[in-house]
């Protein structure tokens, strides 16, 4: 059966980035499950005494210091760095509740076994790879179920996942290659941004209208490919006319090594997953 959001009982284990990208999706937000979810839905488990104030008081939610301090909760997101994991899943691993609990997990690298094993191997667990852009219900995560998670946990990770953006569910030996092209992507996009932003005011444009311009294009073509289910081989082509100034701008910056170092730049960040997965 399937679970009824608004007696959902959600724990965040990690107030980090992507922790409070998360509150303010589903606190903040309208779309989906955010529809239905409040404060009172969530607690927060934060060691940093001045960010377990400010979380109150921006998101209104509960607070706790310690993993040990946490009640029964039906899912528990596990918002923490990859190198402390392992600790903070030995101490879940000692409440009673929690193999009733879904547990959401992006951390880098975990793989599903791994978080089973940890919490004494029935676990219902369910990872993703999140970005950022999930705060304003425009992210993009890779999703994958671990080997005791039943339909009733599918269902309910996508209604929670419905609040953020989009969802694509894949097998987990992928769970790298997601985590290096969009979970690692804003930044990527971020990089190209300030690089375009730097060569227009280079070629005389004010700086804040170059970085503006640079952004914008970039949002733009994004949604014109959406819209148009164009493939981007396809688009650049057509914009680079024989002789044009794209074609012109294209070649220096193939000639510079663009495609070479996109590629390497996402094979270097799916290595780096494989490892911190490999380091558990």
């Amino acid at each position: 059966m399937e679970k009824d959001i608004q007696n959902t009982r959600i724990a965040i284990v990690g107030a980090g980035h992507i922790g409070q990208a998360l509150l303010t999706a589903w606190i903040d937000g309208s779309q989906g499950a955010a529809k239905d979810l409040t404060a009172k839905n969530f607690v927060v488990v934060e060691p940093g005494a001045e960010k377990r104030e400010m979380l109150r008081t921006r998101y209104g939610v509960e607070c706790l210091e310690q993993v040990a301090d946490l009640g029964a909760c039906d899912a528990l997101l596990l918002c923490v760095k990859p190198q402390i994991a392992p600790l903070v899943l030995a101490d879940l691993a000692q409440l009673d509740f929690m193999g009733n609990t879904l547990v959401l997990s992006p951390v880098a690298g975990m793989a599903c076994a791994a978080i089973e094993e940890a919490l004494g191997g029935n676990a219902h667990v369910i990872r993703f790879m999140p970005n950022l852009p999930l705060a304003i219900a425009r992210g993009v995560q890779g999703v994958c179920a671990g080997s005791h998670a039943t339909e009733a946990d599918v269902a309910l990770a996508n209604s929670l996942f419905g609040a953020l953006g989009a969802s694509y569910w894949v097998d987990e030996a992928q769970m790298h290659a997601i985590t290096a092209v969009s979970g690692s992507g804003p930044g990527y996009m971020a990089a190209f941004v300030a690089a375009m932003a730097e060569a227009g005011a280079e070629a005389g444009l004010d700086a804040q209208v170059a970085e503006a311009l640079a952004r914008d294009t970039m949002e733009s073509t994004a949604a014109y490919l959406r819209e148009t289910a164009k493939e981007a081989g396809v688009l650049c082509k057509e914009v680079a006319t024989p002789g044009g100034t794209t074609e012109a701008g294209l070649n220096a910056m193939e000639a510079a090594g663009f495609s070479a170092a996109v590629k390497a730049g996402v094979a270097a960040a799916a290595q780096r997953s494989s490892e911190l997965g490999a380091a558990k």
